[in-house]
């Protein structure tokens, strides 16, 4: 299971998450493949990180896993 550390990890192995508080308005996403399941996390209005997930009907996806990676990224996100 996922835990801050991790979440971290996974975050800063996308070669453009410095970017993605730079950014503004949903224009960027930085995108990661959790256990089956694409999340993508945009900045949004007031530098406030949204979760998108895809690819949800594959036969392995794991939706908790998914859901946990990403309620502790935006956690993570929204606090810097």
């Amino acid at each position: 299971m996922w835990n801050r550390e991790s979440v971290l990890e996974k975050l800063e192995s996308h070669p453009h998450f410095s970017l993605l508080k730079n950014e503004f308005d949903g224009k960027f996403a930085c995108g990661y493949e959790i256990d089956g399941i694409s999340v993508l996390i945009f900045n949004c209005t007031d530098g406030v990180c949204d979760v998108w997930f895809g690819n949800m009907l594959t036969t392995n996806a794991n939706i908790g896993s998914a859901q946990q990676f990403a309620r502790i990224a935006t956690e993570i996100l929204n606090k810097k």
